[in-house]
């Protein structure tokens, strides 16, 4: 069985002390995403933040992390490998 993949494109930045994401679409191959970042990297609103701040994450349809369980340390949760 092949594996099927997929792309998340979001936006991470800090907003007020706070982490704010904004998810931006769902790609079928990292080139899509790639391009959908050069479209928007000169747009209001993200403009004033570094390319950087975009997140491209590959996902595997029907798999999951944490598989492990985790630990809680000061830096956050961290997945136990």
């Amino acid at each position: 069985m092949s594996r099927r993949l997929f792309y998340r494109l979001d936006h991470r930045h800090i907003f007020s002390n706070c982490e704010e994401t904004m998810h931006i679409g769902t790609f079928s191959s990292y080139e899509n995403a790639d391009k959908v970042i050069d479209e928007l990297v000169n747009q209001p609103g993200f403009e004033l933040f570094p390319r950087s701040c975009f997140i491209i994450t590959k996902v595997e349809v029907d798999d999951y992390l944490w598989k492990n369980g985790f630990i809680s340390t000061q830096a956050g949760d961290k997945e136990i490998k």
